[in-house]
């Protein structure tokens, strides 16, 4: 029975009454807090090359190839390999130059990309380049951010991450600047010393051009298109002797590559 204090006590002290939450709202709250917390997942991307008359062919891929370097910096990005790319081409019977708005859905869906980029590179004059470029949404055919640049053609490196970023922008994704190297030794990416080298190359400094290219042949010697042109740079620069050498090499290399073909070609006018 209880006592006179104890019932004073309970009067005064009101009961506070504990329990454990069910297992399911444990995993409902955690559910909850990793869609939250959770990274979004990176879109995908598929960078198609640019499109650009046979004379400037070698610059629109180097730009290519720099511009998906620079967008696979981003950690907001996947981006469709280029085997995989050229593979869609070769099976949907595409062309880069001219996707009409059809194809570039018909590409987006065979690759599975969120987003492509198509565009083109032109010369207004010979020491000038002009780069355009569209963001599209591969589901709808949106194009979501359209992207001009233009200047001296030995700043190509410098338009080129100019236009990654401005297209990024229509992402809400930030891209940092990357200025021009100075210095040959401390580059380290392939795609850096050839769009030097080519911006040097079609304004007629042809020692830097052979210097880059030099450096890109070293840190990509199985890019044929490199191999090329440093020959055709040492010719340029009218070093009969070391263009030879050059042509020689990538015939060797390469002997079933266009670039193979065009090297005989030059070996045959220049000797």
């Amino acid at each position: 029975m209880e006592s006179w204090s104890d019932a004073i006590q309970h009067s005064i002290t009101p009961s506070l009454h504990y329990s454990t939450p069910p297992l399911h709202l444990h995993v409902m709250i955690w559910l909850s807090l990793m869609l939250v917390f959770a990274s979004p997942s990176p879109l995908t991307v598929a960078v198609t090359p640019l499109a650009a008359d046979k004379e400037r062919e070698a610059l629109a891929q180097a730009v290519t190839d720099y511009l998906s370097a620079r967008l696979a910096e981003s950690p907001s990005l996947r981006l469709v390999e280029r085997q995989r790319l050229d593979a869609a081409f070769r099976e949907l019977k595409l062309s880069a130059s001219g996707l009409t708005g059809e194809q570039t859905l018909q590409l987006g869906k065979f690759v599975t990309a969120d987003h492509l980029i198509v565009g083109s590179l032109s010369a207004p004059t010979p020491q000038r380049v002009a780069l355009t470029a569209r963001l599209v949404n591969a589901q709808t055919g949106v194009v979501v951010k359209a992207a001009t640049t233009s200047g001296s053609m030995e700043e190509v490196l410098v338009l080129t991450d100019r236009l990654a970023r401005d297209l990024l922008a229509g992402l809400n994704i930030k891209l940092e600047t990357k200025p021009a190297p100075t210095r040959i030794e401390t580059v380290s990416d392939y795609r850096t010393a050839w769009l030097t080298g080519l911006g040097a190359f079609y304004t007629g400094q042809y020692p830097k051009a052979i210097a880059w290219l030099t450096r890109a042949r070293r840190l990509e010697p199985q890019n044929s298109r490199i191999a090329l042109l440093l020959a055709r740079a040492y010719l340029a620069a009218n070093e009969r002797e070391h263009a030879a050498v050059e042509l020689r090499r990538l015939v060797r290399d390469f002997p079933s590559s266009a670039e193979a073909k065009e090297a005989e070609g030059l070996l045959k006018s220049s000797g």
